[in-house]
């Protein structure tokens, strides 16, 4: 991978982390249904940047060895 392409995929997670982070904060004061929809998507998203930090770390470990 390049620096290149690392800090591109680095700024749009950065991205991604700021909305969400300031989603969680106002779920408490959303009507329930939507409440309910943020909270399942924002499982999702971290469902999903787990398993990218998974991946991640299964690559930079290959290289390692």
């Amino acid at each position: 991978m390049t620096y290149a392409f690392m800090k591109y995929w680095e700024e749009k997670a950065q991205k991604r982390r700021k909305s969400w982070a300031t989603i969680f904060p106002r779920i408490q004061f959303m009507e329930p249904e939507e409440a309910a929809a943020s909270r399942e998507a924002l499982l999702r998203y971290c469902e999903l940047d787990t398993w990218a930090m998974v991946k991640v770390w299964e690559k930079l470990k290959e290289a390692a060895e």
